[in-house]
């Protein structure tokens, strides 16, 4: 009866060594199945992924052309041109750190050539004044740092702002600064 008493305590650590062994089978086989999955979905995206070839020839569309209107004065293109929005010397206080700036520069807009280039030029005419003002705002209104920025970044787009604002319509695309220099007295 001794020997029968010690096979069952001898059976109880087989059973607790095998006992580890379900938990990592069990994950081998989720591991596996995400990998089954997963390489069954690169197979499907990889079978309906367009070849090259047929890529080219898919794209090539042809557009009906459509009746030519009559020319206008001059089309409106994509190019560039500079306009001249004069040269500005403005001196500025600034409170904070009890000091004055000496700012000139000479400002240029960038619109597009033809119809807002001649719409420009006839809006300018009737609003510079009330450009050059608003323009002298914004530049009072800067702080030291948006004047040692490399790029001018914040200067440029509240100026931007400022102008299509005055203009009442978005002509100017950017605005360049020419000959920029600031003294701080």
């Amino acid at each position: 009866m001794a020997a029968e008493k010690a096979k069952p305590t001898d059976a109880k650590p087989a059973t607790a060594e095998a006992a580890p062994a379900k938990p990592m089978k069990r994950w081998l086989k989720i591991g596996g199945i995400v990998l089954a999955v997963t390489a069954a979905e690169i197979v499907a995206a990889y079978m309906y992924w367009p070849r090259a070839e047929a890529a080219s020839v898919s794209t090539k569309v042809e557009v009906p052309k459509l009746p030519e209107a009559e020319p206008e004065v001059e089309e409106q293109s994509d190019q560039l041109r500079e306009v001249d929005l004069g040269e500005y010397r403005i001196t500025a206080y600034q409170p904070l750190s009890n000091t004055t700036l000496r700012i000139d520069f000479h400002l240029y807009g960038m619109v597009l050539a033809g119809k807002d280039e001649l719409a420009m030029g006839d809006i300018y005419k009737s609003r510079s004044n009330r450009l050059r003002d608003q323009v002298y705002v914004v530049v009072r209104g800067c702080d030291l740092n948006d004047f040692t920025d490399a790029g001018l970044g914040l200067l440029k787009r509240r100026i931007l702002e400022t102008t299509n604002k005055t203009l009442g319509q978005n002509l100017v695309r950017s605005v360049i600064f020419s000959e920029f220099s600031f003294i701080e007295q």
